[in-house]
């Protein structure tokens, strides 16, 4: 079986302070608040030395941030916002 070994592109560095902004969450005085309900979220483990994983107790979902990214999140509410838990329900009804 013959195996072909491409070369190895050759990719520009990406530049750290183009990387998108952080819409899941947003920071308070309360803290680190889920972006979707505007619920205070729990921080659960660090996984892998990589990421940090938090649960929202309103939505019962999990978020995964990089380390990076804490520096990126936005501080005050978000400029639309939060939909409460209601507003979703009835959405998903119609």
């Amino acid at each position: 079986m013959a195996i072909v070994i491409k070369p190895a592109e050759r990719r520009e560095p990406v530049d750290r302070r183009e990387a998108p902004p952080v819409n899941s969450v947003y920071l308070t005085d309360e803290g680190l608040r889920h972006a979707r309900c505007g619920a205070v979220l729990d921080f659960l483990r660090r996984r892998q030395a990589l990421e940090l994983v938090f649960h929202c107790r309103a939505c019962h979902e999990h978020l995964t941030l990089t380390e990076f990214a804490l520096s990126r999140i936005p501080h005050g509410a978000p400029v639309a916002a939060p939909r409460g838990l209601d507003e979703v329900f009835d959405d998903d009804e119609a």
